[in-house]
């Protein structure tokens, strides 16, 4: 009721186990429509369920299976609430992407499991992000995500300017300044450390398209 859309996700999951599709429904699209790519994916999913039992016959074990497989999803991605609730790091939780836009934007820009500008310009240009730091050496940049499990969660992006390239490194992508802000409040000790800012993804995205 406090609008958390992945309790949104998890609740729908539990009515679904005890037969009460209708809400479960309701729920899971409420969360698909706030950017929650595991009830997309859940949406999805019943949505070829249901035109595949139009044309066969209908088998209520498949259902019991759908529930089980969503379940069996959600608790290997899932530590915590959150969209793929959050990672964990030594210094504590992280907070959750949380409202990523289509689940068609890859999250991965290339083979060392780094998101990039291409995921950063996938997103919608009225979401908000975290800025985090910015290195002028590449490597520390990366550095920086293996050492706190960032990979899902964060995108970096390069802004040149006379001659001189900086590397800035951003978390997340959320449908609002204020879920953004909830989000910078929950991130662990060692990345508020850094004095996380909140920046408009639009912002973030005409200095890439402005780069050579």
């Amino acid at each position: 009721n406090a609008g958390y859309t992945a309790a949104d996700y998890h609740l729908a999951l539990s009515l679904q186990a005890q037969g009460r599709h209708a809400k479960a429904t309701r729920l899971l699209e409420r969360a698909a429509n706030a950017g929650y790519v595991l009830a997309q994916e859940a949406v999805s999913s019943n949505f070829e369920s249901d035109s595949l039992s139009a044309a066969q016959e209908y088998k209520p074990q498949a259902t019991k299976q759908n529930v089980a497989a969503a379940s069996s999803a959600s608790n290997a991605s899932s530590p915590a609430p959150s969209n793929k609730p959050p990672a964990q790091t030594g210094s504590g939780s992280i907070a959750p992407i949380g409202e990523t836009t289509s689940s068609s934007v890859s999250l991965i820009d290339n083979e060392k499991g780094f998101n990039r500008e291409s995921w950063l310009l996938g997103q919608s240009s009225d979401f908000w992000t975290i800025q985090m730091l910015a290195f002028s050496d590449e490597s520390k940049v990366r550095g920086f995500i293996d050492q706190h499990s960032l990979h899902q969660n964060a995108a970096y992006f390069v802004e040149s300017k006379d001659g001189a390239s900086v590397y800035k490194l951003v978390y997340g992508a959320y449908i609002s300044k204020e879920r953004a802000d909830r989000a910078r409040s929950a991130l662990s000790p060692a990345l508020k450390k850094h004095g996380p800012w909140l920046r408009e993804l639009n912002a973030v995205q005409t200095i890439i398209r402005q780069q050579k």
